[in-house]
């Protein structure tokens, strides 16, 4: 799990976030970086394998990050101090 504005540029490139704001994380699977963030940024695919996930109202971060995990199998999750 990714947290930090500079590494989330880093591993996906994406521009639009405000280094001063917690906008977005970003979620590493073994097949994807998902980029979980609000439907401010909804644009769709970055690419083939950075694909976004957008929290919904009633919906946390936790709530979404939680079924990624499950959707792919996840059994231990590292995040950013």
């Amino acid at each position: 799990m990714v947290s930090n504005f500079y590494n989330i540029l880093y591993t996906t490139g994406f521009e639009t976030l405000s280094p001063s704001e917690r906008e977005a994380y970003v979620l590493v699977t073994k097949e994807r970086l998902y980029i979980i963030t609000d439907s401010r940024y909804e644009r769709g695919e970055v690419n083939e394998t950075i694909v976004f996930s957008f929290t919904k109202e009633g919906k946390t971060v936790t709530d979404v990050i939680a079924e990624l995990c499950k959707l792919h199998s996840v059994t231990s999750l590292g995040y950013e101090a």
